[in-house]
């Protein structure tokens, strides 16, 4: 008898296993999933003294995106996305390396390619998605701008806006890295406007008058 009941009890965790992760998959509808979300970043760089300027829309491989979503629990223990299955909350950070494009715009000076580092300067923000109402909440906007080697930052200002809710705000960073909680009112959400955030700040190198202008906007397309 107590064979019979262990078989049964492990029979039913088996289900109760089963059907937990299958529910756990298939809470959102088909068409709302969290790597929907895209960022197209732009760097620009440029000389304050030539007026010179240097642009790129940068591909997926010079930017680290990752996309983070908190899980809660649900009854039995398996994560879901959120009460209603309809809205997301995420964090997105993009990580980009400089160098490469910031040495491109040095190449004219007489700057040793012993400095050369690898810079790292990342801009981001958290936010929810709510795909019944076709609207966008933006909770924070944080980044940073490590010194590597020769190379440091200084100047930093960091813009977010949220055109569907009417909503901009903008800081000025004293810190290599910070955070700020901004307005969550919703807005409306429209591709020709999407969400973003803005970073700028001036590149110094140690001990050289050399210098650039550097600034990344990173979209939400969803």
């Amino acid at each position: 008898m107590k064979k019979r009941l262990c078989i049964l009890l492990g029979f039913v965790m088996l289900v109760v296993f089963s059907y937990a992760q299958v529910s756990a998959e298939t809470m959102l509808p088909n068409d709302v999933q969290a790597s929907d979300a895209q960022i197209i970043s732009t760097l620009v760089i440029s000389d304050p003294e030539t007026g010179e300027v240097w642009e790129w829309i940068l591909p997926e491989t010079d930017v680290n995106t990752t996309i983070s979503i908190p899980i809660n629990s649900g009854a039995l223990g398996f994560g879901t996305l959120s009460a209603d299955f309809e809205e997301i909350t995420c964090t997105i950070t993009t990580n980009i390396d400089i160098s490469d494009y910031l040495n491109e715009t040095l190449a004219s000076t007489a700057i040793s390619t012993t400095l050369y580092d690898d810079i790292n300067i990342t801009t981001g923000l958290t936010y929810s998605a709510n795909y019944s109402t076709n609207t966008v909440s933006i909770y924070s906007v944080f980044g940073s701008t490590p010194p590597q080697g020769y190379y440091y930052a200084s100047n930093r200002r960091v813009v977010w806006r949220n055109p569907g809710a009417g909503l901009v705000g903008e800081f000025f960073p004293y810190s290599d890295a910070w955070s700020y909680s901004t307005n969550s009112a919703a807005g409306s959400y429209h591709s020709e406007l999407p969400p973003y955030s803005f970073l700028s700040c001036r590149i110094n190198i140690l001990d050289m008058t050399a210098y650039r202008d550097v600034s990344v906007i990173c979209q939400l397309f969803l």
